[in-house]
């Protein structure tokens, strides 16, 4: 079994990365962790990860139904190498990066995700993340195949998806195709960093959750990314990087509901980097 290392992260950002046609989301996620662990080697990342396909013991898994290779999958790398899902994880930033997962076998739906869309690819499983409301997924199969919970470890079927989506969307809450359907190594990688992004902000570590906002509005540089990539620069004190991102905003989206509060803060830039006389 060989890995799928390429010349992928010789790539300079993470869009040229996204668009090589090798790449995929583990090669995203390794990238994003890089940001944060500065030391880490790609190489070494997908080494785990073959590793850890490497003892799969079914044979011939692309030939079972997709039941079949959902529980193949989660016997392997739920119940024979350990990994979970802790509440707790979603406190901690290395439960989001790809590296650290490896290593300490715990992380969130969506880091899981990507470990077990790598062993998929690996062993010939047809696999795909799904963006679900809340709550990261994999399907194995094609249309029509199992979903399974990467965090909680299990197959769901179709009342515990209903009863899922309740638990994020509210009572009522009726499934729509949207839900279901796969996303792309951006869309996924995107989340990982809004997810990121958000964590940051709460601990108040504005620099990692800058980082964050960098990579957000390189990969979809939308007015709303540019605004809290703004805010997030007035509170390290970037005023000319606030100024410039919160103008944009204000002139892509003059009427939305914010608009008072971000007017302020691009005066608050503008006072910060006004010439003393």
């Amino acid at each position: 079994m060989t890995s799928e290392f390429t010349d992928v992260f010789d790539c300079r950002s993470l869009s040229d990365l996204l668009r090589h046609p090798l790449s995929n989301e583990e090669h995203a996620a390794v990238f994003v962790a890089r940001d944060a662990h500065g030391t880490l080697k790609p190489r070494d990342v997908m080494a785990q990860l073959d590793a850890l396909a490497e003892g799969f013991e079914v044979e011939r898994a692309h030939e079972l139904d997709p039941y079949e290779q959902a529980a193949a999958l989660l016997h392997h790398v739920t119940i024979r190498h350990g990994f979970s899902g802790s509440d707790k994880s979603y406190h901690d930033a290395e439960s989001s990066y790809l590296d650290s997962v490896l290593k300490r076998k715990q992380g969130i739906p969506i880091s899981l995700a990507v470990v077990y869309l790598a062993v998929a690819r690996r062993v010939n499983i047809p696999a795909y993340g799904i963006g679900f409301p809340g709550h990261f997924l994999v399907r194995v199969g094609d249309v029509g195949g199992v979903y399974l919970d990467p965090f909680e470890g299990r197959v769901l079927t179709p009342p515990v998806l209903g009863a899922l989506l309740m638990r994020f969307l509210g009572p009522g809450s009726e499934m729509k195709d949207e839900y279901l359907a796969p996303v792309s190594a951006s869309q996924l990688t995107q989340r990982m960093l809004l997810n990121l992004k958000r964590l940051h902000e709460t601990q108040r570590d504005y620099a990692r959750a800058m980082l964050a906002c960098d990579r957000l509005v390189e990969l979809a540089p939308t007015p709303e990314l540019r605004r809290d990539r703004g805010l997030c620069a007035l509170k390290l004190g970037a005023n000319k990087v606030a100024g410039a991102d919160l103008a944009h905003y204000l002139l892509k989206r003059p009427n939305a509901k914010d608009v008072k509060e971000v007017r302020a803060a691009l005066a608050k830039s503008r006072k910060s980097t006004a010439p003393l006389n």
